[in-house]
């Protein structure tokens, strides 16, 4: 499968683009790509809803979707989820052809969440980058992602929780580190108490947990797309784990939620950690009750 997220005509003549309408030449692989991002190309895609535009490429929104056209929610025959937003960015009414608003993302937001048990999604396809990507990450070079990219975007790549989201407007490659979540323990445990866990629970399952200089960056241990697991504590430590061949997924989670640190066991692995909408409702809002004589935003 090959997908698609740039101007996918680019240059290509009239005359060699003939040849693959024609089948006279044929596309290798399936291939799937996002609509038009510029008026210039609108044309060649006649279907709004989706279609196919030569044998082996289709431009999504035709098949197993959620939502046709524009936006949608891809899903293939080995269960890989793949939500897709085509077009840029525009506040213009009416909104462009090659172009999505803020009520298109909305549309897209609430059909994917409104699906029972929703945790996300495996792929985010779109066009523009997310406004400010390289907040809080490794560097993206030249680029000012906070002058490039969509809001619109930023906000539903949050909501919709992708494994893996691509982009490509913006000519360049760059690869975000995964985002960081930070675990809260209780106060009678030290960070030394939490290293010693992950290196014990480690060195259980032979695995190799490396301590890293505190000030090194990860890029200088690992290059771009090599797998690894990563610990970082709140004294500067640094435990990592480069990935060869299978790793349980849940290990991370599996250290805390042990009896030497959370002690809950029962909540090792995240599908038994799923609530009932009414239990969510109620945890956020007694978050928002407690959090809030520390929500700096609320203070005159």
């Amino acid at each position: 499968m090959l997908l698609c997220v740039g101007n996918f005509f680019g240059s290509t003549s009239d005359a060699e683009w003939a040849e693959y309408r024609s089948g006279a030449k044929k596309a290798p692989i399936p291939t799937f790509v996002l609509g038009a991002n510029n008026q210039e190309t609108v044309h060649c895609f006649p279907d709004v809803t989706g279609c196919e535009l030569a044998e082996n490429i289709t431009y999504l929104g035709v098949c197993f979707c959620v939502h046709a056209g524009r936006r949608g929610l891809f899903s293939g025959t080995s269960g890989l989820q793949i939500a897709y937003l085509s077009g840029t960015e525009s506040q213009d009414e009416p909104t462009p052809a090659y172009s999505f608003n803020s009520k298109d993302v909305t549309e897209l937001k609430t059909s994917l969440l409104s699906t029972p048990n929703f945790k996300g999604v495996d792929i985010l396809l779109t066009s523009p980058w997310p406004r400010d990507v390289g907040s809080f990450a490794n560097s993206t070079g030249e680029i000012d992602t906070k002058k490039c990219g969509s809001t619109l975007i930023s906000d539903l790549a949050s909501c919709v929780k992708p494994r893996y989201h691509f982009a490509a407007l913006e000519k360049a490659y760059y690869e975000r580190f995964p985002y960081r979540f930070v675990i809260p323990v209780p106060l009678g445990y030290t960070s030394e108490d939490i290293k010693e866990c992950f290196i014990t629970q480690a060195q259980e399952q032979q695995m190799e947990l490396l301590e890293i200089p505190e000030h090194s960056d990860i890029t200088q241990v690992v290059r771009p797309g090599t797998p690894y697991f990563y610990v970082e504590l709140d004294t500067g430590e640094k435990l990592f784990h480069r990935i060869r061949g299978s790793f349980p997924l849940q290990f991370g989670r599996a250290v805390l939620a042990s009896g030497a640190l959370l002690a809950l066991p029962q909540r090792s692995d995240w599908r038994s950690c799923t609530a009932s909408r009414p239990e969510e409702v109620a945890q956020a809002s007694a978050f928002r009750r407690d959090f809030q004589p520390f929500d700096f935003a609320s203070r005159d």
